[in-house]
């Protein structure tokens, strides 16, 4: 079975249980523990996957020893449990997204789950205690494999990674928000109305469900994330819903009476070049 599959499935079944440590004292509550999200326990199962290939070289590796050509290996012995077809070129449906007939090319890991992969497994490796300079997995070597991945079935999978460009709103409409925000400027000392906070957390509850994280998960990432205390590839491979994710979240913060999360222009600023960047 997959190792990355077989994570993946189980994510549900971890992300089930809550312990509850009660307390010494009838006068305080009981402390319940937070249930690490869908994230941190798919990393930490990559991590444990990782480590368990290194001890089983020939010599074992540690953490410490393992280079970007390690990592390499560890994403070609991945590839045998894929489940992506890659037509090879002489394969008539080279270049087709479906193939009606099936033929002999071979299966191999999605570009997606190998990229995001990485990115996990980036974050992890410092959480761990190495260091972001001599990470492997940020080597230029792991990038270049990775883009020649990506190039690769894309040509062969006649599939499009590039992201679409989002439509821009007509200059009508521009000018129509903006008339409105100027009325409604005069009836709140912010200019944000309690309604429009509440409908604006609603969108963001909704944003972070569709970011496959609870809201309160995906802000504590995204002010870790600005904050420097985690790389940017963590936001891998959604890099840009997760930066209008982090503006919205930003606008309701600002606006919105008795929120207190860490997270202001500057910080937002400090991601947003963090993006560009890279």
């Amino acid at each position: 079975m997959d190792p990355c599959s077989e994570s993946s499935s189980n994510s549900l079944q971890d992300s089930g249980s809550v312990s509850t440590v009660a307390s010494g004292s009838s006068s305080s509550p009981p402390a319940v523990a937070t249930t690490p999200s869908r994230y941190e326990n798919q990393k930490r199962r990559d991590w444990n996957i990782f480590c368990e290939y290194l001890k089983n070289l020939h010599p074992p590796l540690s953490v410490s020893q393992c280079s970007s050509a390690n990592v390499l290996g560890f994403l070609s012995y991945l590839d045998q449990f894929g489940k992506t077809k890659v037509h090879n070129l002489t394969c008539p449906f080279y270049g087709h997204p479906t193939s009606p007939d099936p033929c002999s090319c071979p299966l191999r890991q999605a570009w997606g789950s190998v990229d995001s992969l990485i990115g996990r497994l980036r974050a992890a490796y410092e959480e761990n205690g190495g260091s972001y300079k001599t990470n492997p997995f940020g080597a230029g070597a792991v990038r270049l494999y990775l883009r020649e991945v990506r190039d690769s079935q894309s040509k062969a999978r006649g599939i499009s990674y590039e992201k679409k460009k989002r439509k821009r709103l007509p200059p009508q409409a521009i000018q129509c928000a903006s008339s409105s925000v100027k009325v409604n400027t005069s009836s709140d000392i912010n200019g944000f109305h309690s309604k429009a906070s509440s409908e604006l957390k609603s969108l963001l509850e909704s944003y972070a469900k569709f970011l496959q994280l609870p809201f309160h998960d995906a802000v504590e990432l995204v002010t870790s994330v600005a904050s420097g205390q985690k790389p940017l590839e963590v936001f891998s491979p959604n890099l840009i819903d997760w930066m209008n994710f982090a503006v919205c979240l930003n606008a309701w913060n600002l606006n919105s009476n008795g929120i207190t999360i860490p997270l202001n222009w500057e910080l937002l600023c400090s991601l947003l070049q963090q993006s560009v960047s890279s």
